[in-house]
């Protein structure tokens, strides 16, 4: 019997945010399904990482809100700043 996928979230694309999405990548029980940032260079740098790597779009979100409300998101990581964090989170 096949396992399917866990679907990803990410939220937040600097440095740590990347770095995770190359860790999850490694995973092939894992597939990123969208990211989430407000800079443009970061969206284009995830997107660019995960179509090499799986071959596969993101769906981009800029508001962190409509990513967590994507009924396609099974489970979502919080890479954004330390200040961030915790009000998505919450």
């Amino acid at each position: 019997m096949k396992k399917e996928n866990v679907k990803i979230g990410v939220i937040g694309l600097g440095i740590r945010g990347r770095s995770l999405i190359g860790s999850l990548l490694a995973c092939e029980e894992v597939e990123v399904v969208a990211i989430c940032d407000f800079h443009e260079d970061r969206i284009a740098l995830a997107k660019e990482r995960i179509k090499e790597k799986r071959s596969i779009q993101p769906i981009v979100y800029q508001d962190y809100k409509a990513l967590i409300d994507d009924k396609n998101v099974e489970a979502v990581v919080i890479a954004s700043s330390w200040d961030e964090h915790t009000r998505m989170a919450v």
